[in-house]
C-alpha cells in the first residue's frame, strides 16, 4: 500500500514502505510510479522505503528542476539513493553533485551529460510533433517505437501490432505544460561532463547498447566524466529497457544499492534475498545473480574499483505496458 500522494516542494511525491529510502528520479513525461513498478516489490522485500518525485517547479530550465529536486530530498529525515531514467539521470547525477551529504549513491540509467547533434535534430522533431494535431499520430507512433525500442523488437508483428492499437494512450500529443518542462531541461543542459567529475559519492551508469534516444555513447560519457563510477552496458536493449526488459535491468541496481545504501531494516547479507537471471526473488548470499552470469557487460577505466563482466546472453524479452509512455530525454 502507498502513502496518500502529496504535493510540495513544486513537486508530486509517493511512497511506499519503511526503511532506507530510494528516490526515482524521471522526464515530467515519464511517470516514474509506472516505471518504477516492475521493481518496488523487490525493493519493499529487502527492506526499502520507495519514492517517488516528479519535480513541478515554476523555473522551466535545468537549474530550476534540479533546485526543485535538492530541496526536495533535503527535506527527507535521513539520506537517499536516488535513481533515475534518462532525463531523471541527468537529474539524479546534478543532485548527487549537489548533496553529497544528503545521497548515499546514485543509479543512472541511460543518463547523459551533454546535448549532442542528433538530440538537436530529434528534439526539432518531437516539439514539432508535440503541436501538430491527430493528423500526426502516425508520425508520433513511429518516433515513439524507433527511439524508444531496438530493431529485434521493431521486428516482431505482434509487439508492433499491439503498439499500434494502444497507440494513443503511450504515443498520443504530450501535455503541453509537461512538454515544455522537459523540452527546456534539454535545450538548457548542454555540457555538464566537466561539472560531474567532482560527483563524490557512489555512482552506478547503466547504459542500453541500442538506444536510439539517449545513446550509450552519451551514458558513457558520464561514467568516465564521474570518479569511480560503475559503468555497465547491457548488449540488445533500447532506450525503454528499464520498462521492457526489466528482468535485465533492475537486478543490478537491486545489488549496488545493497552494497551503497543500507540501514538497520535492510537484510543481513547471510539472509538477503537475491534476483536470479529469471528475475524471480530467490534467498542466497549474493544478490543479481543476473549480472554474474553475463546478462550484460561492464566497462572500466584503468585502475578503477573492480566491474562486473561477463558474456552477452540472450532472453526472452519482458512486453513492455503499452499504457507507458517512454520518456522523451
Amino acid at each position: 500500500m502507498s502513502d496518500a500522494g502529496s504535493i510540495q516542494w513544486h513537486g508530486v511525491t509517493r511512497s511506499w514502505g519503511d526503511g532506507p529510502e530510494v528516490v526515482f528520479l524521471s522526464n515530467p513525461l515519464a511517470d516514474p510510479v509506472m516505471w518504477s513498478e516492475p521493481v518496488r516489490p523487490r525493493l519493499l522485500e529487502l527492506g526499502y522505503r520507495v519514492t517517488t518525485f516528479e519535480h513541478r517547479c515554476t523555473g522551466l530550465d535545468w537549474r530550476s528542476a534540479v533546485a526543485c529536486t535538492t530541496d526536495f530530498v533535503r527535506s527527507r529525515p535521513d539520506p537517499v539513493a536516488v535513481v533515475g531514467w534518462s532525463q531523471g539521470g541527468a537529474l539524479a547525477q546534478e543532485v548527487a553533485l549537489a548533496l553529497p551529504e544528503h545521497v548515499t549513491c546514485a543509479a543512472l540509467l541511460a543518463t547523459y551529460g551533454r546535448q549532442n547533434e542528433i538530440d538537436k535534430t530529434l528534439q526539432e522533431c518531437w516539439d514539432l510533433l508535440a503541436e501538430g494535431g491527430d493528423e500526426l499520430a502516425p508520425l508520433r507512433l513511429a518516433m515513439s517505437l524507433l527511439t524508444a525500442f531496438p530493431p529485434a523488437r521493431l521486428a516482431d508483428d505482434t509487439f508492433v501490432a499491439r503498439m499500434r492499437q494502444t497507440g494513443p494512450e503511450w504515443a498520443g500529443r504530450p501535455d503541453p505544460a509537461r512538454r515544455r518542462r522537459s523540452a527546456q531541461f534539454i535545450a538548457t543542459y548542454q555540457d555538464r561532463l566537466e561539472a560531474l567529475s567532482r560527483v563524490s559519492v557512489p555512482v552506478l551508469v547503466m547504459a542500453f547498447a541500442l538506444d536510439a534516444d539517449t545513446f550509450a555513447d552519451r551514458a558513457r560519457e558520464v561514467a568516465e566524466a564521474i570518479p569511480d563510477a560503475d559503468f555497465m552496458e547491457l548488449p540488445g536493449l533500447g532506450h525503454a529497457a528499464p520498462i521492457s526488459d526489466p528482468d535485465r535491468v533492475w537486478p543490478p541496481v537491486l545489488e549496488f544499492l545493497q552494497r551503497h545504501h543500507t540501514g538497520r531494516t535492510v537484510r543481513s547479507a547471510s539472509r538477503r534475498p537475491s534476483i536470479s537471471d529469471s528475475g524471480n526473488l530467490s534467498t542466497g548470499t549474493t544478490a543479481s545473480r543476473a549480472w554474474r552470469t553475463g546478462s550484460c557487460h561492464g566497462r572500466r577505466r584503468p585502475g578503477r574499483r573492480r566491474s562486473r563482466t561477463g558474456a552477452r546472453r540472450r532472453r526472452a524479452p519482458a512486453r513492455p505496458d503499452p499504457s507507458s509512455r517512454p520518456g522523451h530525454r
